[in-house]
């Protein structure tokens, strides 16, 4: 299976939302697109750490649900390299952009 982050866009004003992107998941022939996976940062145990999100949608009684779901470990953790890499560059290219200027 291939996964591709695409579009990778940093979103420093969005509070903890540090990035939004598209993910395509399949082989060259049979893909699908997922819409929205975010680079979070959050707190977990007393550190503050980036976490990939999944597209969620919330419910009546106010609890955020994830659309996507990777349905194992190892699915979940090619999901989540893929993304924090493609995060990594585009956070390398923005320095790259601000030093040029």
């Amino acid at each position: 299976m291939e996964i591709e982050a695409e579009r990778m866009v940093l979103t420093p004003s969005r509070g903890a939302t540090k990035g939004v992107c598209d993910l395509r998941i399949g082989t060259l022939s049979n893909q699908i697109v997922v819409k929205g996976v975010t680079v979070r940062e959050g707190t977990a145990h007393g550190q503050t750490r980036l976490f990939v999100a999944m597209p969620a949608m919330k419910s009546a009684d106010g609890a955020y649900h994830d659309m996507v779901v990777p349905a194992t470990a190892e699915a979940r953790d090619a999901v989540t390299r893929t993304v924090m890499a493609a995060y990594e560059r585009a956070v390398e290219a923005k320095r790259e952009r601000e030093v040029d200027r």
